[in-house]
């Protein structure tokens, strides 16, 4: 008998043991979840709590511009470089076929796929914002070339290099405003950088 209780009391000392192993993890686990929580303090539903959001997501956005301008400029370029006859001279400094205006129009979107698929894994390695932040300077490299052109094939690698930073920053924007919106604005900010790509243009 003496032996039945002693069996008896072990199992519900193994069993209070247990117990409270058991509730000193869901303890540790509140806290986890109470300390996520209190990070996250523009969950909140009020103006001041969005207002982070919105210009953050404005500014990343605004790289959207630079695909609007990138894939307009052809439309302004192509004209200009038509030959311009006046007295049997032609005027224009630079002048291109029908065949290089294809090419410079088009060439952008040959590199979008190769952009985009750099870009991915450069935002996964050194961030989003730093990768949009990198993306600028073939933006600004080819910018300069297309600007300082002295024949048609420096405008191809200028426009080559622009198609490249635009498929290259636009998918971290993106990723980033999904990242750090909240969950009811999530949409309507994302909605933000094709606006910007249509001020571009």
């Amino acid at each position: 008998m003496l032996l039945i209780e002693n069996i008896k009391l072990a199992d519900i000392e193994e069993n209070a043991r247990a117990i409270l192993a058991e509730q000193k993890q869901d303890e540790k686990f509140s806290e986890i979840i109470v300390s996520c929580k209190s990070l996250s303090h523009y969950e909140g539903r009020t103006f001041k709590t969005l207002l982070p959001q919105i210009l953050a997501a404005i500014i990343v956005a605004s790289y959207h511009i630079v695909v609007g301008v990138s894939l307009a400029f052809s439309a302004i370029l192509i004209p200009n470089l038509e030959p311009n006859i006046t007295n049997g001279n032609n005027t224009n400094e630079i002048t291109a076929t029908k065949a290089e205006c294809s090419w410079i129009a088009s060439v952008i979107v040959i590199v979008v796929p190769i952009g985009a698929i750099i870009g991915g894994f450069f935002m996964d390695g050194i961030g989003r914002l730093n990768t949009i932040k990198l993306a600028a300077i073939p933006s600004a490299l080819g910018w300069a070339l297309i600007a300082t052109a002295q024949n048609v094939p420096m405008i191809i690698i200028g426009r080559l290099l622009t198609g490249f930073a635009s498929a290259w920053g636009t998918s971290p924007a993106i990723v980033y405003i999904t990242e750090i919106a909240r969950a009811d604005m999530r949409g309507s900010l994302i909605s933000s950088a094709p606006a910007f790509a249509s001020l571009g243009e």
